[in-house]
Order: C-alpha cells, then sequence, then structure tokens
C-alpha cells in the first residue's frame, strides 16, 4: 500500500513539475514574442515587463473569479434556490465578470507611462497574436482560412 501511494504521490508530483515547466517555458516564449513583437529596448523592457506580469496576475486573478462565480450561480440554480438568491448570484457574476473584462485593459495608464502609444498598440496586438498561435499550437487542426476550419466545416 505505501508503494502504490508513493507511486501516486509521485506521480502527481511529476505532472506538476510538468506543468511548472510548460509554464515557464510558455512565460519565456511569451517575453520573446513580446519583446520581438513591440520592439522593446532593453530599458523598456526592464520597466515594462514587471507592471505587464502584474496586469497578467490580475486579469488571471479576476477571471478565475468570474469562473467561480459562475459556477455559483449555476450550482444555485440547480438547487432550485429563490428568485432573490439567483437574483444575488446573478449581480455577483456579472460584477466578477465585469472586472474580468477590465483587469487588464486597467493597466493601460500604467503602460502608457513606459512605452510610446505605438508600442502600447502592439503590446495588445502581440497578446492576441501569441493566444491565437498557442491555440493553434494546441490545435493543429482547427487551422482557419478564409474563417473556415481545414475540410471545409465550420
Amino acid at each position: 500500500m505505501a508503494l502504490l501511494l508513493c507511486c501516486f504521490f509521485t506521480g502527481a508530483l511529476q505532472a506538476q513539475d510538468k506543468k511548472e515547466n510548460r509554464r515557464e517555458n510558455m512565460r519565456a516564449e511569451m517575453v520573446a514574442y513580446f519583446t520581438a513583437e513591440v520592439d522593446l529596448t532593453p530599458a523598456e523592457a526592464e520597466k515594462f515587463w514587471p507592471v505587464f506580469n502584474e496586469a497578467k496576475d490580475l486579469q488571471h486573478k479576476t477571471f478565475k473569479e468570474a469562473h467561480d462565480a459562475y459556477k455559483a450561480l449555476a450550482k444555485g440554480i440547480k438547487e432550485g434556490k429563490t428568485g432573490a438568491e439567483i437574483a444575488a448570484l446573478t449581480d455577483a457574476y456579472l460584477k466578477a465578470q465585469e472586472a474580468s473584462n477590465t483587469a487588464f485593459s486597467s493597466y493601460l495608464p500604467k503602460f502608457r507611462s513606459i512605452l510610446s502609444e505605438e508600442k502600447v498598440a502592439r503590446v495588445f496586438m502581440a497578446e492576441e497574436k501569441f493566444r491565437r498561435e498557442q491555440i493553434h499550437k494546441l490545435r493543429p487542426g482547427e487551422e482557419r482560412k478564409g474563417g473556415e476550419r481545414k475540410g471545409g466545416r465550420r
């Protein structure tokens, strides 16, 4: 039994390490990608990355809060909560969703204090391009041409 638990624990640790390695690799790839796409100078990068990372952390936190609020709302509906309880859960979800939607963009003034307007715009464009490239890496068979997936399906 102890051997089985040890194997399970070791496997769980290896899976966590693998996840952390993927996260670190993606972050390093993102830094290189953004640095090139935005054309950051070393001085700009030194100021930009701490602010950008802070913005991404807030975005991640607020996304998780919105996801948790969504799950609470779904659970409330499933459990047959009262109309007033559902209204409160709906309000909480919409508030969390709004916070999630504006978290990253709330850092715009800080980005503008570090970078030119063109480079700030490039940050937002680079983020979208990087996100799309990551999705295509995860789902290579779903590359789109002219709005359609391979195979002509939509």
